[in-house]
């Protein structure tokens, strides 16, 4: 049995037919192990950017996935928030209609108040003063009366206005 050198990995082979014949076969059979494992290595190396490849693209589109989750999640709290102030601002015109509506209806029932008011003061304004020229008319009657019947004397009416000229409330003006 022959052994084979340290630089050789150590292995022993039992037969030596099996033993390569030449240092060239050796240079050979190396030259195929190596190109075996070159193109092993390719292959590998191969498989494993195309798995790496592979990988990236589902990161990449897991990303845009989440990216497009994301953005809907985003637009759909966008719109939520856009409606929620959408009612807010219905509701606050909603709002300030029914208080307008409210206001001006009380300013209505106040004006009509205050017309209905004067039309009362003005009708018993009118009443008492028609009742006063009534009185006044009857006590220039009565002054007129007692004047004719007390007589006429000059001294008196000289000194004194008549009655009648003192309830005259036109010439004193």
């Amino acid at each position: 049995m022959a052994e084979r050198s340290k630089h050789s990995g150590g292995a022993t082979r039992s037969d030596p037919a099996s033993e390569p014949q030449s240092y060239a076969e050796f240079g050979s059979h190396v030259a195929r192990i190596l190109e075996a494992a070159e193109a092993t290595a390719a292959r590998i190396m191969s498989e494993a950017e195309e798995q790496a490849a592979a990988i990236l693209r589902e990161a990449e589109d897991a990303a845009a996935a989440r990216r497009e989750d994301a953005a809907g999640e985003a637009n759909a709290i966008h719109a939520e928030a856009e409606e929620a102030a959408r009612r807010v601002f219905a509701d606050a015109e909603s709002h300030a209609a029914s208080s307008r509506e409210a206001a001006e209806e009380m300013a209505r029932r106040i004006a009509a108040a205050a017309r209905k008011r004067q039309l009362e003061i003005n009708q018993v304004s009118d009443e008492l003063e028609a009742r006063l020229r009534q009185m006044l008319d009857g006590a220039r009657d009565v002054a007129a009366k007692l004047e004719v019947a007390l007589g006429d004397r000059e001294e008196y009416e000289t000194e004194t206005e008549t009655l009648i000229d003192a309830l005259n409330v036109d010439r004193r003006s």
